[in-house]
């Protein structure tokens, strides 16, 4: 929500032939105090995908290090929804 075109995280509960994904949008590894997040999110229709990628990968590497001290080795960001703005209706 921080970043500019971003939605938000992707909630795909239901994975391939509807198995249940209990993931919700957001996966971590961890070995030998490394890192690797990866992250399904949504953009905003008209948004630079890929610079919004960057920058969300940026605070979530920022984020997670500052808040456990490990190594983040990789940050995948997997868009997987694009949003067509709501439009304001004048009452």
């Amino acid at each position: 929500s921080e970043v500019k075109g971003a939605v938000g995280i992707c909630d795909s509960s239901s994975g391939l032939f509807g198995i249940k994904n209990k993931t919700k949008g957001v996966r971590v590894e961890t070995k030998e105090g490394n890192i690797t997040v990866e992250v399904d999110i949504s953009v905003e229709y008209g948004a630079n995908m890929s610079d919004v990628a960057w920058e969300v990968q940026d605070k979530i590497k920022k984020a997670v290090e500052s808040m456990t001290g490990l190594n983040v080795l990789k940050v995948n960001i997997i868009v997987k929804g694009i949003e067509m703005p709501v439009e304001e209706t004048e009452e």
